[in-house]
């Protein structure tokens, strides 16, 4: 339960935004879909993030990966949105794809718990890829809470079906997936995390 809580708590710093534009503008772009899209965002993210932290995945300063991840980003995020691809395998394989980038990119500003999980990631893998998975639980809660809201209260169906919303979305995942294609992204990144530790 601690490891949610400052999931939650976490959200408050500017590094986690690394995480939550590109989960809300899923969850705008996904619309009917937003639930799934999310689970399937958290489960990409929690996996990136914690193979980086166990070492079995590091490219993080090669540029052609980089633009490969960008292009893929882009990829997954028009998999997501566009209405012709109604799918619902397209639209989760596509948030996979979109979570595990943005799990990629992700620099974190550590706290005990998620201390805790990158410090044993190499050692205890199964007990700390739980632990990330909860930990980014707590941290997408805005988003999950956006994507169940018309759930909660009928009247926002409409707003969450509506053309502009989907527009939204798709524009910022769009203008997400081009930052990290053209190389500006982990200067971004950075920035968000030099403003939450300072």
């Amino acid at each position: 339960m601690d490891t949610f809580l400052e999931g939650i708590e976490v959200t408050r710093q500017p590094c986690t935004l690394a995480l939550l534009i590109p989960s809300l503008a899923l969850t705008l772009a996904a619309r009917p879909r937003a639930f799934g899209a999310l689970i399937g965002f958290g489960a990409g993210a929690s996996i990136l993030a914690w193979a980086q932290a166990a070492r079995h995945w590091e490219v993080r300063d090669i540029p052609p990966a980089t633009v490969i991840g960008g292009l893929l980003a882009v990829m997954a995020v028009i998999a997501v949105a566009n209405p012709s691809w109604l799918r619902d395998d397209f639209v989760i394989g596509g948030a996979v794809v979109t979570g595990a980038i943005a799990g990629w990119l992700w620099q974190p500003c550590v706290g005990t718990q998620l201390a805790d999980i990158l410090n044993n990631a190499d050692t205890d893998g199964v007990r700390t890829l739980s632990l990330m998975t909860i930990y980014l639980a707590g941290v997408l809660l805005p988003a999950m809470l956006l994507a169940l809201a018309p759930i909660a209260a009928p009247r926002l169906v409409a707003w969450r079906d509506a053309k502009w919303t989907r527009a939204i979305g798709l524009s910022i995942a769009l203008l997400w997936a081009g930052a990290i294609t053209i190389g500006v992204y982990d200067d971004v990144v950075s920035e968000l995390l030099k403003r939450s530790t300072a």
